[in-house]
């Protein structure tokens, strides 16, 4: 865990350097682009990333994975994955009908519009859920269920994966040309945005959010239907942008509130404990030999 952690200070402190550079090198042989300083530093941190990677690759075992991927046969692990993107969908919609009112009204969007969106958004939200899952639930959950309680440990990676969505982009950052350590300025204002105390309830939502999946890999031993909840949710998040607009007179003052609106009410902590219910009772038969797994 100490080298994981050094690692990920060593990639971001690399890029809070070179992003910079790379910015101004940007500016001169694209005079009057407008691409924001987070952007840049989204493809530079990736870059830098996948160097890393490639250098520290033998401290990197991904054959953890492997049994995740390959238990149960093929139609089960696409029924998992169906049923798990349906109940997150189902689940979600009902909350969104019941949160317009007071913060939210609907945006008038077509059917068409929504069923034009939904391929697009499907693929995303896969991809989004294999690697997340696959980082989260697998890797460090599975890893620290071989050393802690089962329950801490879900409750170490939960906290860690709700903190991690608060880390985004912020394309609104002003670039300063000459500034050495804007890099670094810049990873602190997405830090301090984050920590917003307004955010907490989202928070909360993200973190029992975590704790289902968790649970979900723990009940099945395979990855598929955290994979379909994940990505369920996922979609109805970016849905809900879609098709609800803030009310009038009402604004966000932080776009992190808007974006997680959904999971930081109280009905949606509820809907959670629902999905889980629903988790466990589908689960039953496999369940005895799910734990065998993470051992």
């Amino acid at each position: 865990m100490s080298y994981l952690l050094g690692f990920i200070t060593g990639i971001l402190s690399a890029t809070c350097l070179a992003a910079p550079l790379v910015y101004d090198l940007i500016g001169r042989v694209l005079p009057g682009h407008s691409w924001p300083f987070s952007r840049v530093f989204d493809r530079v941190i990736l870059f830098v990333l996948v160097v890393g990677l490639i250098i520290a690759r033998k401290r990197f075992s991904l054959n953890a994975l492997k049994p995740f991927f390959v238990r149960g046969s093929r139609p089960d692990r696409l029924r998992d994955l169906s049923v798990g993107v349906v109940v997150a969908l189902l689940s979600a919609s009902a909350l969104l009908t019941i949160s317009v009112g007071d913060e939210l009204t609907w945006a008038g969007r077509s059917w068409g519009a929504v069923v034009a969106r939904f391929p697009k958004l499907l693929v995303g939200a896969l991809a989004v859920s294999v690697i997340e899952e696959s980082l989260f639930r697998v890797l460090l959950f599975g890893k620290l269920a071989r050393t802690l309680p089962v329950a801490a440990a879900a409750v170490i990676a939960s906290l860690l994966y709700a903190l991690a969505h608060f880390v985004t982009p912020d394309k609104s950052f002003v670039f300063v040309s000459g500034d050495a350590l804007i890099g670094f300025e810049y990873v602190a204002h997405v830090l301090a945005k984050g920590l917003d105390l307004a955010l907490l309830p989202a928070f909360a939502g993200l973190f029992l959010v975590g704790l289902v999946l968790c649970f979900s890999l723990m009940r099945t031993g395979s990855i598929y239907l955290g994979i379909g909840l994940h990505a369920g949710w996922v979609m109805a998040v970016k849905l809900s942008g879609f098709i609800t607009d803030a009310a009038p007179g009402v604004s966000f003052a932080n776009d992190l509130l808007r974006r997680y609106f959904l999971v930081a009410r109280p009905e949606a902590w509820v809907s959670f404990l629902v999905v889980t219910m629903i988790v466990y009772f589908i689960t039953q038969r496999r369940a005895t030999k799910a734990p065998e797994a993470l051992s």
